[in-house]
């Protein structure tokens, strides 16, 4: 019988077994710790979640609403393709995204501010329709609409973003995954 041992070295330099294992739990350790970080990232998003979805799903209606009496492509009634929108869903669809992250590097440390405004804009990715704004149907006040009438939801009217980069993290920046449901 060939009977493998564990036998250190005088040096104390391990053996290729004792490696081995080391790599092995070093592998687990690094898989469970960056579960950690999705599971904490998404804890975050969950957590915003129902204001944010709310936030625009009323702005949706108010600009569909707005341009009731001449209707443009896209923003009439089942806007949204017909599918309802709601808490459960934008949370599987955000769980897919947020599974996409690097899970090496450890979670963003965001203000609440910039959580919400975060989880704005990855409902806002997930579902193109409720981010599909742009009109001049604005809203009531200036600070309701910035540029060429892009409506800013107001989680993100405090991080002082423009239109511009509103439109382009909602639009530009991750097209395939608003093309995927055509």
């Amino acid at each position: 019988m060939n009977k493998t041992t564990n036998i250190t070295d005088p040096l104390g330099s391990s053996t290729d077994e004792e490696e081995k294992t080391n790599e092995d739990f070093s592998t687990r350790n690094t898989k469970d710790i960056g579960a950690s970080h999705l599971t904490s990232i998404m804890s975050m998003l969950k957590m915003n979640i129902p204001r944010s979805l709310s936030e625009l799903k009323k702005m949706h209606n108010q600009q569909r609403h707005s341009n009731a009496t001449d209707p443009s492509p896209g923003q009439e009634e089942g806007a949204t393709g017909g599918e309802t929108i709601d808490q459960r869903k934008a949370e599987q669809r955000l769980a897919d995204l947020v599974r996409t992250f690097d899970s090496s590097a450890p979670a963003a440390n965001l203000t609440t501010k910039l959580w919400r405004g975060l989880t704005t804009i990855l409902i806002a990715i997930s579902f193109p329709s409720l981010s599909a704004l742009d009109s001049s149907g604005g809203g009531s006040n200036g600070s309701d609409v910035d540029g060429d009438a892009v409506v800013l939801p107001p989680s993100i009217r405090p991080l002082q973003m423009s239109a511009e980069e509103y439109r382009y993290l909602t639009r530009s920046a991750i097209g395939s995954l608003s093309n995927s449901s055509a």
